[in-house]
């Protein structure tokens, strides 16, 4: 995670992060739009974190119109990184 913090901050993107259940009660329509506004902004981006019942209408929509400033990551592939990280700390110590 590190490594993906470093990246985006020395290009001074600004990102927008949601972190838990991409559900039926979130407002899909409009975040869809305003992804959409930002489709050829390089210096913006949007991170999910998670999974639920629309995560794939938004990652196909990103798809089908080459959007390429929204990225997807699974809560446990942070979790098994976030391990990896903090085991190679604590072997420092």
């Amino acid at each position: 995670m590190n490594e993906y913090i470093e990246k985006y901050e020395k290009n001074k993107t600004l990102t927008f992060m949601y972190s838990g259940n991409i559900g039926l009660y979130y407002d899909l329509e409009n975040i869809i739009k305003i992804i959409g506004e930002f489709k050829e902004n390089t210096n913006v981006q949007f991170v999910f974190v998670g999974e639920g019942a629309h995560r794939k209408t938004l990652d196909d929509y990103c798809s089908i119109n080459q959007i390429k400033n929204v990225k997807f990551f699974l809560i446990m592939f942070l979790k098994a990184k976030f391990s990896v990280l903090l085991t190679q700390q604590m072997s420092i110590l």
